[in-house]
């Protein structure tokens, strides 16, 4: 009986951990929290009720008496330990997702640099096509002009390239 004190404070202190796991957790995660806070309540009640019953019928089984106080109170250890631990992995996932939300942030930022860097590119692009184009045209116009058979083999090289580019 001197273990369930020890263990009711124990669960008490676990029932503060359970609320302030559920303080941190939003969404759909919350309602496993607020059914844990339930269960340690009932855990909370079995106690207390074991402990009444206990000093009302004053019956001390002594194997049996110390197997069920040292299974409440181990018992309560594992709430808050596990509670500890659950509020330690949800401050860290709440410090990433912090950390992912400025993340996505300079990613969106710098999709957009990209985007108007590439319709630069592209206007470039387009105007470089235009001016190879007329280069292309002022060779074939001096190769018809010259009949010269090196520029007019040069000139079905470029018109291919031009064609590649487009």
């Amino acid at each position: 009986s001197l273990i369930l004190i020890p263990g009711i404070i124990i669960m008490f202190i676990g029932l503060y951990f359970s609320m302030k796991l559920n303080k941190l957790i939003s969404g759909k995660f919350r309602n496993s929290v607020v059914w844990s806070i339930i269960l340690i309540c009932f855990f909370l009640l079995a106690y207390i009720v074991y402990f009444i019953s206990e000093l009302i019928t004053s019956k001390h089984i002594i194997f049996g008496s110390y197997i069920v106080d040292l299974i409440l109170f181990f018992g309560s250890i594992f709430v808050v330990v596990i509670l500890i631990e659950n509020i330690a992995v949800v401050k860290k996932l709440n410090d990433h997702s912090d950390k992912l939300v400025d993340y996505n942030k300079e990613l969106e930022k710098k999709t957009f640099e990209l985007e108007k860097t590439r319709e630069e590119l592209d206007e470039k692009n387009k105007l470089l096509n235009e001016k190879i184009s007329d280069f292309y045209c002022l060779r074939v116009g001096y190769a018809e002009k010259s009949n010269d058979k090196k520029i007019k083999a040069e000139n079905k090289k470029i018109k291919k390239t031009i064609d590649k580019l487009k």
